[in-house]
């Protein structure tokens, strides 16, 4: 039905049902009720320019007419917020909701018609950047999850695009609530543009809950092997994330088999691109740098050292992360090996590498706890290394700016943390040196 051919409907059918409702309507002024009437027919038809005007002029007479707390009243804000946030203008839509939902719960005022379709088109626009209005897109949630409860496909959806949406913005915890709830309200995930399993698993990753997300996890890498195959590109990222949780929850003998098996697939690519590769093998140096197992490891992160150099001036993001991680790999092998000479020269390439990252994606999750994790043990291994043959003190301090470079990265103070990391390389590079040296600090 074309437009204009709907707005004769309207008008031929509109006196028919205010006729019907006449009693409901009586005490409406017949100026207001002009107002409603063309309001109606711009809302009906979807023209929301030519609404607002209307359904403003109609507010307002309805606030003098009527009075502020009257139904038909709440019932014009309502209407102005749905036309106004139907044009993606929310600060004013959101203004009028706080107003009408404010008189409803007092009043105990039942909720006009339209308010469901106003959570809907509201909940839409805060749900792609929810960041600075996680608040109020909270109240929405919940006001709709009371009117339609949480198995509904569109209040789903807005559950998925707000996880999506806090995914983006580094937001884990919120991003892992609102994903949850959209896998609860269509468990089987095929409404969903992409798989909510694999981004659950990889938000809790992210969080260092590898035992809340591997159960996700699993079940995405059946699904995703079942619809592109075993060796596709989708199931080898899902065996990747899935090889790290492996790796933090300490399940080594899951975490060699998925990394082996990586390595097999991605060792000879038919296009050449050996970053998978690359990553596959600085992840397995990690499997085995976690097991304290520096003789299994030490292949594999010289094989990564390797491809490194081949990708030294690729400064995509892959290419930087793998060099990054293979950096810190190298450094904390040495470690393990004692070799602390060598351990510090790949700190500070690793560290270069960190802050150019840093400077490039300031939000991104490697200038937090992940990527100085290695070098904690790294130090601190140093560290007990140098007690056996150091005063006390000299112990204390050293434990202490360890500590605090730990907790300044947690807390994601990452200046503070590069600042700590370079005072302890220069205040105690003798902790780096196969020499002995016995005097305090």
């Amino acid at each position: 039905m074309g437009k204009l051919t709907f707005r004769i409907f309207i008008l031929l059918i509109l006196p028919v049902l205010c006729s019907c409702t006449a009693g409901q309507n009586s005490g409406i002024p017949a100026g207001l009720q002009e107002l409603l009437d063309k309001k109606e027919i711009a809302i009906r038809s979807g023209d929301w320019e030519e609404a607002e005007p209307i359904a403003r002029q109609a507010l307002n007479v309805s606030v003098s007419d009527m009075g502020k707390e009257n139904p038909v009243t709440v019932s014009q804000m309502i209407d102005l917020a749905l036309v106004l946030a139907k044009q993606d203008k929310p600060d004013e839509s959101i203004s009028l909701y706080n107003s009408a939902r404010e008189i409803i719960g007092r009043t105990r005022m039942r909720a006009p018609q339209r308010f469901t379709d106003l959570l809907f088109a509201l909940g839409e626009i805060l749900a792609k950047n929810p960041e600075d209005k996680g608040e109020i897109l909270s109240v929405i949630i919940g006001d709709l999850e009371k009117k339609v409860g949480g198995k509904n496909p569109s209040l789903a959806m807005l559950y998925y695009h707000a996880g999506k949406s806090y995914c983006r913005n580094y937001s884990l915890p919120e991003a892992a609530q609102y994903l949850e709830k959209a896998l609860k309200a269509a468990p089987d995930g095929d409404l969903f543009p992409e798989d909510v399993m694999y981004l659950l698993g990889e938000t809790y990753e992210e969080q260092d809950k590898a035992d809340l997300g591997l159960p996700y996890l699993e079940k995405s890498l059946g699904r995703t092997e079942k619809k592109f195959g075993n060796e596709s590109k989708e199931a080898k990222q899902v065996k990747s994330t899935l090889l790290e949780l492996y790796r933090q929850e300490r399940q080594f003998d899951k975490a060699e088999e998925t990394g082996k098996e990586l390595i097999a697939g991605d060792e000879n690519p038919q296009d050449g691109d050996l970053l998978p590769l690359f990553r596959d093998l600085t992840d397995m140096g990690k499997v085995y740098l976690a097991m304290r197992r520096p003789d299994l490891a030490q292949p594999y992160c010289e094989r990564a050292i390797k491809l490194a150099e081949t990708y030294q001036n690729d400064d995509t993001d892959r290419a930087v992360l793998h060099r990054f991680e293979a950096r810190v790999n190298m450094a904390e092998l040495y470690t393990l090996q004692g070799k602390y000479d060598k351990a510090l020269d790949e700190f500070k390439k690793s560290r270069g590498l960190l802050a150019r990252r840093i400077e490039q994606y300031p939000e991104e999750k490697y200038n937090r706890t992940v990527s100085l994790t290695y070098i904690f043990e790294a130090l601190e291994a140093a560290g007990i290394k140098a007690y056996s043959d150091r005063p006390t003190s000299f112990a204390k301090d050293y434990n202490q700016r360890v500590v605090q470079l730990r907790n300044a990265t947690i807390q994601g103070d990452i200046k503070s943390a590069l600042m700590l990391l370079d005072g302890l390389i220069e205040d105690y590079p003798m902790l780096f040196s196969d020499k002995k040296n016995r005097s305090e600090k």
